[in-house]
């Protein structure tokens, strides 16, 4: 269900935040301009990237350098479980 929910997004802008192994990230970027931004460097080493996008190894802190307003989506796959600092997250989201 929710692959389909996200193959219907098309040309957008979207952050994949806590990218993991880039599997969402990787779909998405078929038709859109994705950046992933993953913590964990070796996660990122085994990374899927078939499709062209933008990937950063960095946490919330990265988040806190862009410009608000930037994505039209942002995706966080069980990622929330793991974020120590989920009310700075939600705000700069």
């Amino acid at each position: 269900m929710v692959w389909e929910q996200l193959s219907q997004i098309t040309n957008s802008k979207i952050l994949d935040f806590g990218s993991g192994f880039e599997i969402t990230a990787n779909h998405l970027a078929k038709s859109n301009n994705v950046l992933a931004i993953e913590p964990d460097a070796k996660m990122v080493e085994k990374r899927m990237c078939k499709n062209n996008y933008q990937q950063i190894i960095g946490d919330i802190g990265q988040l806190k350098q862009l410009e608000d307003n930037s994505f039209d989506v942002v995706v966080c796959h069980n990622v929330l479980e793991s974020v120590k600092e989920r009310k700075d997250l939600f705000r700069k989201i």
